[in-house]
């Protein structure tokens, strides 16, 4: 019985928000208005302090209003020693995806966000 109530709700919420209106101000907003390159700072300071360890990490996103186009590309490399031997591991990596912003209309353009992506590590 809960379960069905439970869907009932669910449908009654996705029915409210599927309702609205859009305006057409924000059908204007969904071109690219920014592009952003970064670097991750931690690996390259990590790299020069810790002999066991080497990494970097390039990012790159497009702002589409709330909406970003990310892409990162990196590498880590650890030898570390053991107890019983040496661990090591050393490799690259690709993430492409999408962030959402959920703060609306923040003139000091605050980003709180949540995403989706797609990684590949080559073997």
């Amino acid at each position: 019985m809960l379960k069905y109530l439970f869907s009932c709700l669910l449908l009654a919420l996705t029915i409210n928000v599927t309702g609205q209106e859009q305006t057409p101000d924000s059908l204007h907003r969904f071109s690219p208005t920014g592009i952003r390159f970064g670097l991750d700072l931690i690996p390259p300071i990590k790299t020069m302090t810790d002999d066991s360890f080497a990494g970097y990490e390039f990012v790159a996103d497009v702002d589409f209003y709330r909406y970003f186009l990310v892409v990162e590309y990196g590498g880590w490399s650890r030898n570390e020693d053991a107890l019983n031997g040496v661990y090591q591991n050393d490799g690259t990596y690709f993430r492409a995806g999408i962030d959402v912003n959920f703060i609306k209309d923040d003139p000091d353009q605050n980003v709180f966000f949540s995403g989706y992506s797609i990684r590949h590590i080559p073997v």
